[in-house]
């Protein structure tokens, strides 16, 4: 199985965050208890992970704490076309996956867990990494799972809900201007996407029936920008709060950091 694939390797791969790596949005005790709840090794024993298919939903709960947890993905890579989602990257993955068992490779692992491939496609940056299908992919899984909370709430009455985010895409830039071209060593003059105050994404999620959002975003880095910025690794959102800052982006100038 791929890595990601399992919903307890992306939670134990936020596990080993680093504190610091953590946004709180806002800085609290809501948010911090339930950060801690994830990261604290005493109270995460707690959790019973309910994520196999044959389980009722969500993913996780907490039943010591009154919280439960569902965890999905969403990437850049993703379309719909014709009624179907299509995504290049998770194709490829899968067919790397398959040669490996092919060749009997992974028959020599037998303790083998879970296998972790970056996959290149070999798509051209802006097909590769499209902020267009970012937010259309992260709104429509948002929601998918959203229209379920009712059943969560049926099966765990009273718990505080929270929806862990695990993001695949690259960071982005807004362009000053609107690129014509895209390519390696190229300089293009634009302002950091902070993906964590972009109202297009939390406008999802922020005062709806989620209570709490964690925004897990591993892969987003700045390698070549000429002001080192140092994005944070996660977020978790109080999604009761409405002081928080919002800004709007033009999709049209959204260029990957990625090339």
């Amino acid at each position: 199985m791929l890595f990601a694939e399992k919903e307890s390797n992306i939670i134990d791969l936020f596990r080993i965050l680093k504190t610091e790596e953590i946004l709180l949005l806002p800085t609290g005790d809501r948010t911090e208890y339930i950060c801690q709840s994830l990261l604290n090794t005493r109270r995460w024993e707690k959790w019973i992970d309910s994520s196999a298919k044959d389980a009722p939903p969500p993913d996780f709960y907490n039943d010591n704490e009154q919280i439960m947890m569902d965890v999905m993905r969403v990437d850049d890579h993703g379309f719909k076309k014709h009624g179907k989602i299509i995504n290049p990257t998770y194709t490829r993955e899968h067919q790397l996956e398959k040669e490996l068992h092919d060749s009997g490779i992974i028959d020599f692992l037998p303790n083998l867990k879970s296998i972790i491939i970056n996959a290149d496609t070999g798509l051209p940056t802006e097909e590769d990494h499209n902020y267009k299908y970012y937010s259309t992919n992260f709104c429509r899984t948002v929601n998918d799972h959203k229209e379920k909370i009712q059943m969560y709430k049926q099966n765990h009455p009273g718990y505080i809900t929270v929806f862990f985010v695990f993001d695949e895409s690259s960071a982005y830039f807004e362009a000053e201007k609107k690129p014509t071209k895209i390519y390696f060593g190229g300089i293009v003059k634009a302002r950091p996407h902070f993906w964590f105050e972009d109202r297009k994404f939390l406008d999802i999620f922020m005062n709806s029936s989620i209570d709490y959002m964690i925004w897990f975003t591993p892969y987003k880095m700045y390698e070549n920008s000429t002001i080192p910025y140092k994005l944070p690794r996660a977020a978790v959102f109080d999604c009761k709060c409405s002081t928080l800052t919002l800004r709007e982006y033009d999709a049209e100038r959204m260029v990957s950091s990625e090339i």
